[in-house]
């Protein structure tokens, strides 16, 4: 099976990918604004995210919310 871009996709490890998924977090936390952002679009208050990262399917949807993330941040950096 190839990617959009006609690659094969790239595998990960469940426990690299957990791992890599939990210092995505952490990078987010370090920016209230873009952190917030963040909480709001995943419906969650911060009571709940603890829970929600137990969950391998949160963890997945933040390593593919980050470079969404980033674009957005650049592109208003640039808009500055």
């Amino acid at each position: 099976m190839l990617d959009s871009h006609g690659r094969k996709p790239r595998t990960m490890a469940p426990e690299a990918a957990e791992s890599l998924s939990i210092e995505g977090l952490s990078f987010l936390a370090q920016n209230e604004d873009g952190f917030l952002r963040f909480l709001a679009l995943s419906g969650l208050t911060v009571g709940e995210l603890r829970q929600a990262a137990q969950s391998k399917a949160f963890l997945a949807g933040v390593l593919d919310y980050i470079p969404v993330s980033y674009t957005h941040l650049r592109a208003h950096e640039t808009s500055l």
